[in-house]
């Protein structure tokens, strides 16, 4: 169908739009350089080992623990997470001993602490701690008088007492210190402790201090991470403010641990400036699954790929923790020889420096993105609209921009969140709308291999423009630490599948009758199968959007991911190389014509995949960059096999390929 020709006013409000785009461009690529040179400097990561994992492997071979702990040191490990111990805890390793009232009496009575002792008033129902380690001691005390559980002090034979009243399953829930002696130890070797505080309850100001003042008395303290999945007060904004308090005092960051969501920790990072140093580990549910060397891919993808900067190596083999040593120790050796070949730095991690943009840039950059929108909406409404566009259009862009000023200074964080939602759905249908509409005026003959190459590498810019733009706006430390998020994942990935066909069907000058003709023609069972496979795998791509999909990733599909990330160094998305861009490419060869609209669906979701990729802001800009080349080469090379087979099985057939023009 040919299109009237565009007044020159038209021509010259779409090169305003191109002008706005341009300036918010320029003005998101100074905020993405800022943050690759961020990125850059965060290249430190930390090897840390568990406490109890260490401990126990080191009693099944006879070694204390400094020698264990001197020993992981060596092999690369730099520091060591360590749960708050529970009363539970300290039984075990032999520190207390808990005993019931009724049983302590019996034990009395019959001489066992003594002649002095046997006259000391028990309560029956009561829990009572013995111990003869005065730290022990002081730390238990002190911390279950702030927590209160009003503990009664005793002496009871040559034994320190404390008398308690605990609910049940308190022995081996509540938190009640660390063991500071071997940690002592392991920071006299030159390794650092991140403790895990356990919740309790009721949570107050007096409970909060005691804590934070255990914690502060860990030697080597690098940070600080939670053990259960609230926090301490999670659901209490002033009783996070009270811990935000204490927390800045000591000067470290906190510790989130990737896959593992607790109430209240978002909350807590945002009030202390977001200081946070994330840690990966391979859950306990998980670890049967992996080896040596899959453990170590995955810990080398970690750091490389999302930001993690504490890798938290959890023991192989604990059932049988005699030979467990050895193996692991040879893991933590592989690890840091992983991250050297990453190009990281073992040691103690810092925190990411903050990339913060001005709100004139913000601005900026929106007023690009608005730009695009009114485009779209020009370029999608021309076959109906009765009106030239540069009315709805300067109307659109005073309001909009207006309303972005207002929500930036009011709602900062929703506006961004808005506003880059806004760029995932508007650039990559407004670069495939600009160049499949050049089709159907039969302004590009079908049959052409580079103008087919050069088009999808043109609307992919324009894919990728967005994409910067999304970027810029969401570069705070937050975002890049996974604290906050992009919002709206699958609208992003829905929205233009629905807009750009709906946007090319009302082109069609005939497109209501070709329509009505098929809706009233007999569906052949071909058909019938061709639609129930192609909306089977939309509904798969919709479920494996975001980072809910993993699920339904195949052994298979792992095992050619693992290739490709050996082969390439970064991994293109599946559904770019191998789906979207290829077909895509297929459609610009041999024209988009009505009839070709599963083609376009499916070519589609590469430029949709190519503005998202940069959706997963906790991924390393640059490393976005590399993944977006290769998936786009790769798209190419697989393309162009694809249309030298196509071409040679429609000339095997006696038929030449149709284009429109």
């Amino acid at each position: 169908m040919m299109e009237k020709k565009k007044k020159p006013h038209s021509k010259g409000l779409q090169w305003l739009a191109i002008i706005l785009i341009a300036a918010g461009l320029a003005a998101a690529l100074s905020v993405d350089f800022s943050r690759i040179k961020a990125e850059e400097a965060y290249q430190t990561a930390g090897i840390m080992v568990d406490y109890d994992e260490l401990s126990r492997s080191a009693q099944s071979r006879g070694m204390s623990f400094e020698e264990a702990a001197r020993k992981a040191y060596k092999t690369g490990a730099t520091g060591i997470i360590v749960r708050e111990r529970t009363l539970d805890d300290l039984e075990k390793s032999g520190m207390i001993v808990i005993l019931q009232g009724a049983e302590l009496k019996v034990n009395l009575q019959g001489g066992q602490f003594g002649q002095e002792a046997a006259t000391t008033a028990i309560d029956d129902s009561a829990s009572y701690i013995l111990t003869e380690n005065q730290r022990v001691y002081d730390q238990i005390r002190n911390l279950l008088e702030a927590k209160k559980r009003h503990p009664k002090v005793l002496t009871i034979g040559q034994y320190m007492a404390i008398e308690t009243e605990l609910y049940s399953g308190e022995l081996s829930l509540l938190g009640v210190g660390y063991p500071l002696e071997d940690l002592e130890k392991a920071a006299g070797i030159g390794m650092t402790a991140v403790p895990r505080i356990r919740n309790w309850a009721p949570v107050n100001e007096e409970s909060i201090q005691a804590e934070t003042d255990a914690v502060a008395a860990i030697p080597g303290l690098a940070g600080v991470g939670f053990n259960d999945e609230t926090l301490p007060g999670g659901d209490n904004v002033n009783a996070l403010a009270y811990f935000a308090e204490d927390l800045q005092a000591l000067n470290v960051p906190l510790v989130s641990f990737e896959f593992y969501d607790q109430t209240g920790f978002n909350t807590l990072a945002g009030m202390i400036g977001d200081r946070v140093i994330r840690a990966h580990a391979i859950a306990d549910n998980e670890i049967k699954k992996y080896n040596v060397a899959s453990a170590v891919d995955r810990f080398r993808l970690a750091a490389a790929e999302r930001n993690i900067r504490l890798i938290y190596v959890r023991f192989f083999g604990m059932d049988q923790p005699v030979a467990a040593l050895d193996t692991n120790m040879e893991l933590i050796k592989q690890v840091k020889a992983g991250l050297v070949k990453e190009g990281m730095t073992v040691g103690n991690p810092g925190s990411l420096r903050p990339v913060m943009p001005s709100i004139a840039i913000k601005f900026c950059i929106g007023l690009g993105v608005l730009a695009a929108g009114a485009w779209l909406a020009e370029t999608a409404a021309a076959p109906f609209a009765k009106k030239q566009w540069q009315v709805p259009f300067l109307a659109q862009m005073v309001f909009c921009a207006a309303a972005w000023g207002v929500a930036l200074v009011k709602l900062p964080i929703l506006a961004v969140k808005a506003m880059a939602l806004a760029a995932a759905i508007i650039f990559p249908s407004l670069g495939t709308l600009l160049i499949l509409k050049r089709d159907m005026t039969g302004t590009r003959p079908a049959g052409s291999l580079p103008k087919a190459i050069r088009d999808l590498v043109l609307m992919s810019l324009v894919s990728l423009a967005g994409a910067l733009m999304m970027c810029a706006l969401l570069t705070e430390t937050g975002f890049m630490l996974k604290l906050d998020s992009f919002a709206g994942v699958k609208l992003a990935h829905i929205i233009p599948l629905l807009l750009v066909p709906l946007a090319l069907w009302l082109r069609e000058r005939k497109s209501g009758q070709f329509l009505l003709k098929t809706a009233e023609s007999p569906v052949k069972v071909w058909q019938l199968m061709a639609g129930v496979l192609i909306l089977a795998a939309l509904a798969l791509y919709i479920l494996r959007t975001g980072n809910t999909g993993v699920s339904s990733v195949s052994s298979l599909e792992l095992q050619f991911r693992q290739l490709l990330d050996t082969i390439l160094g970064v991994r293109p998305r599946t559904k770019e190389f191998a789906i979207g861009h290829p077909l895509m490419l297929v459609l610009l060869y041999y024209g988009y014509r009505f009839q070709m609209y599963p083609v376009l669906l499916m070519g589609l979701i590469g430029q949709i995949s190519l503005t998202n990729t940069y959706a997963h802001l906790h991924t390393p800009l640059l490393i976005s960059l590399i993944r977006s080349f290769h998936g786009l080469w790769l798209g190419l090379l697989i393309g162009c096999c694809g249309i030298l087979v196509l071409n040679r099985l429609l000339h095997a057939a006696g038929k030449q390929p149709k284009g429109r023009g």
